[in-house]
């Protein structure tokens, strides 16, 4: 309660100082006052309520502007629909809540707020090697594979992006974290889901260029590692 009591402080005490100079400016006198409360009272306690409304309207307006926990999930939302984002609600028994957004021809992100970490959302996409590359990673040295791995991370910090991979690379997630506070803003969550977009294709094209299929496949496509909705 007594908490950054000084600000509080000078906003009560301006309160009542502005009060005061306006009934003076208005030559309201104390008998005045007195008066008009014996006779007309209703109308002052309807005034007080009306005031009581008007500044928790106020206060919930400016409050519903200033993004927080509670709701961020319609902040998000309403950020990727107003971008042209196609989305749908994931279920995850790790998050409070889950959004997949796809990005064309083929890329897939989903915002999550994890219950682990509730203060902050996390940004994930996944991919695995296509069937053409799983076929020749398997049969790659221990050497030749912890060359792969090497090469990985260092895109990744290269692109500034989180990253982890699963045994033998049966898959692999690029992800990142942003804070929720009451400054965040569309545009900081649009361009993190950019980032995810340029690490994870950065990382892809890393991929094919180091677990090449020995014959040019009809389309790169068919080669490339495949975007998941594992997240």
């Amino acid at each position: 309660m007594f908490a950054n009591w000084k600000p509080k402080l000078v906003v009560i005490i301006s309160f009542i100082g502005g009060l005061l100079n306006y009934l003076v400016f208005f030559g309201i006198d104390a008998k005045t006052i007195r008066d008009q409360i014996t006779t007309h009272y209703l109308f002052l306690i309807a005034a007080l309520a009306f005031t009581v409304i008007f500044m928790s309207g106020i206060y919930w307006w400016w409050r519903s502007s200033r993004v927080t926990t509670k709701n961020i999930e319609q902040k998000v939302k309403q950020w990727i629909d107003a971008f042209g984002l196609t989305r749908r609600i994931v279920t995850n028994e790790k998050l409070h809540f889950g959004i997949q957004v796809s990005i064309p021809p083929r890329f897939i992100v989903t915002i999550g707020r994890p219950k682990d970490r509730p203060s902050y959302l996390t940004l994930v996409s996944s991919f695995r090697l296509s069937k053409q590359q799983r076929v020749l990673f398997d049969k790659m040295t221990e050497e030749e594979k912890m060359s792969i791995y090497r090469t990985i991370r260092l895109e990744c910090g290269r692109s500034k992006i989180g990253h982890h991979m699963h045994e033998n690379l049966e898959l692999l997630f690029i992800h990142k974290i942003i804070p929720i506070t009451p400054d965040l803003k569309e545009a900081r969550v649009i361009d993190s889901i950019n980032e995810v977009q340029f690490a994870a294709n950065v990382v892809m094209d890393t991929i094919d260029g180091l677990i090449k299929p020995p014959s040019q496949p009809p389309s790169k496509e068919a080669s490339r590692p495949l975007p998941t909705s594992e997240a």
